[in-house]
């Protein structure tokens, strides 16, 4: 099989060689051409030698309540599509034209019965999935009520090393936020 010149999103390299990218998404071709899988969600774009790959984007935010030097953890239901029984943050994806305001109001009321303010932004990033690249922002929130999430408690930060070695994006920045 060939090899890919160069895999990016957004001008950004991704990958140089083929085994760097998931081999679910990319197929190769005896004349050293890269094309995508069959229901593959991203899309190839040729351009001279270099090839652009562009995938859906999921916008989500991850909240972190404080109480002294704990936070709030929830665990994700063992029937969860991508992490499983993972300790992590409260977190939702944007729907439509929903303001940042609109989404920590959502987290709070339909995730952990609580309401939420949020207070200010701790950190962001990037994290190429399977089948999109998720944007995340970790939002420091104040709470009033009790959470009703069926699994949540106080934590410190080792509950997450395990969430974050697994894939947690929301936990990989919390463990960053807390070093600075």
């Amino acid at each position: 099989m060939g090899s890919c010149v160069k895999i990016a999103h957004n001008n950004e390299p991704i990958a140089n060689r083929r085994d760097s990218f998931p081999a679910s998404v990319l197929l190769g071709s005896p004349r050293g051409q890269c094309s995508l899988r069959r229901g593959s969600p991203y899309t190839v774009r040729s351009i001279g030698e270099v090839r652009t790959l562009s995938a859906p984007v999921k916008r989500s935010v991850a909240i972190l309540v404080r109480q002294g030097e704990a936070f709030l953890s929830t665990c994700r239901a063992d029937d969860d599509d991508e992490l499983p029984g993972v300790w992590g943050l409260p977190a939702g994806s944007y729907r439509g034209a929903e303001s940042l305001d609109e989404l920590i109001l959502r987290i709070g009321r339909d995730k952990l019965g609580v309401s939420l303010r949020p207070l200010r932004k701790l950190a962001s990033g990037r994290q190429s999935r399977e089948r999109y690249i998720l944007e995340m922002e970790l939002w420091e929130a104040e709470m009033s009520g009790v959470p009703q999430h069926p699994e949540w408690r106080w934590a410190t930060a080792p509950v997450l090393e395990p969430g974050a070695a697994q894939g947690s994006f929301c936990c990989r920045l919390a463990l960053d936020a807390f070093k600075n």
